[in-house]
């Protein structure tokens, strides 16, 4: 355990750490060294810890990588939680309460889902990297925003689970399309938020576009260059075969309507019809309201 004396100096020469406020979260080896403090709050890791599984900041100090910290945290965070942290982490933002929006933008994510997988297998049966493997199986990769993660999730997940089971979906998957106005012939990049492909496993589906585009317009697409550029994309995705679908934040919150909207997108995919009971139909319901309710209580700093 570091010293008072020992703290101050690594405050000194590290920034990230003079920047925290209240006790540092310190990794402990042994059982002996496990005393709180104000300054303090020690935590037992046994056992070697793989390559990358710490970043150094300064001389003499190291932080556990994204990598670890997701095993370091599970235990204490719900699946959905543990999901929209990864999802950070594999996608294109990073919530930062002390900015306007709430959230900034990276140019790449910090991992990928392939290497959260080979570094679990290397920290082998440690604590926390059960939940951490569970959650895989519901994350995305190149969210933008924390509100594209959650889409994915209502799109994306079992009917029993408050999902949509809508099939593939991509995120900001770049689409080379050619540019309406141009009199020469010119491709412009299209990302859409969230690309449905349909579903490939399920027999007689099909696929009457080439795509269903679905974006989620947050408040500051509101002002008039985002407009303007928004229009122009949805119009050019349009062009070229992919029905675009638009989601503010009320509509994103009104049940019924994600209901009716998602009930649309499978007819555009070509999926089939569900007949349900009134007790299966009651149930999803009601699933589908418990997940846009625990998403909800998720990083409530961002700007939506």
């Amino acid at each position: 355990m570091p010293s008072p004396e020992e703290l101050e100096r690594a405050r000194a020469c590290c920034p990230q750490l003079a920047a925290l406020d209240g006790p540092v979260d310190v990794l402990v080896s042994e059982r002996a060294g496990r005393h709180v403090s104000r300054s303090v709050r020690p935590h037992l890791l046994t056992g070697s810890l793989p390559a990358g599984a710490l970043v150094q900041l300064a001389p003499g100090v190291r932080s556990a990588s994204p990598l670890l910290l997701c095993a370091q945290m599970s235990e204490g965070l719900t699946h959905l939680e543990l999901v929209m942290l990864l999802d950070e982490l594999c996608g294109l933002y990073a919530i930062d309460p002390s900015v306007e929006k709430g959230l900034v933008q990276r140019a790449r994510p910090l991992v990928t889902p392939e290497k959260v997988g080979v570094f679990l297998d290397l920290l082998g049966p440690a604590r926390g990297t059960r939940p951490v493997r569970r959650a895989l199986a519901d994350i995305c990769e190149q969210a933008a925003s924390p509100m594209e993660a959650r889409l994915f999730l209502r799109a994306t997940r079992g009917f029993s689970q408050g999902g949509y089971r809508l099939g593939e979906v991509v995120l900001n998957s770049p689409l080379e399309l050619e540019c309406i106005s141009a009199e020469v012939r010119q491709l412009r990049t299209r990302k859409p938020d969230l690309l449905l492909l349909g579903s490939r496993s399920e027999p007689g589906v099909r696929m009457p576009f080439r795509g269903i585009a679905l974006d989620y317009k947050g408040r500051w697409h509101d002002d008039e260059d985002h407009a303007d550029e928004d229009d122009l994309r949805r119009n050019e995705l349009e062009a070229h075969g992919y029905k675009d679908y638009t989601i503010r934040k009320a509509q994103y919150d009104d049940l019924d309507f994600m209901d009716g909207l998602f009930s649309i997108i499978r007819d555009d995919l070509g999926l089939a019809v569900r007949r349900l009971s009134r007790e299966r139909a009651r149930l999803e319901c009601s699933a589908r309201a418990a997940l846009w309710n625990e998403l909800e209580r998720i990083d409530t700093t961002f700007v939506r």
